[in-house]
């Protein structure tokens, strides 16, 4: 993958092609169309960036202008998701369908979608959670179509 900016068009067609040769691409679907669904994301206020994890935790794509280096929190989000996991089952209380972090300048919103893919929705602290949880229910079904 190229260095550099992670959000470049070089480094974006390298994971879209990473993605391609791990399935990620089903019944002809484009990831362009995913790409569209997550900039749309970037259109609520305060909404930073969306991204879209695969099952172990790879990036399939993502649209975060404004995040800077993604690999911290994927990395954050999927060991935060694991730790969840292995909570419920404690507690007999799985699946987890939803997962919510807030820290002091960002708050992250988590959707877990058919085959365990994960929609990631970061925003700032303050953006209006409920209009973003409303935007994740009405996109859910297309996101998880495009991701067959």
């Amino acid at each position: 993958m190229a260095e550099g900016n992670p959000h470049s068009s070089e480094n974006r067609d390298s994971i879209r092609a990473l993605n391609a040769t791990r399935g990620f691409i089903c019944e002809g679907k484009s990831l362009s169309e995913l790409a569209r669904v997550l900039e749309n994301f970037c259109r609520l206020d305060g909404v930073q960036g969306a991204l879209i994890l695969s099952a172990d935790g790879a990036l399939v794509d993502n649209h975060a202008p404004s995040l800077g280096e993604l690999d911290p929190l994927v990395r954050l989000v999927s060991q935060s998701l694991s730790l969840g996991r292995q909570a419920a089952d404690s507690l007999g209380k799985s699946p987890v369908n939803h997962l919510y972090l807030e820290f002091a300048h960002m708050q992250i919103t988590s959707e877990i979608l058919k085959n365990q893919n994960v929609l990631v929705v970061c925003a700032k602290t303050g953006a209006n959670l409920g209009r973003i949880r409303l935007e994740i229910k009405k996109t859910k079904p297309d996101v998880e179509k495009l991701l067959g």
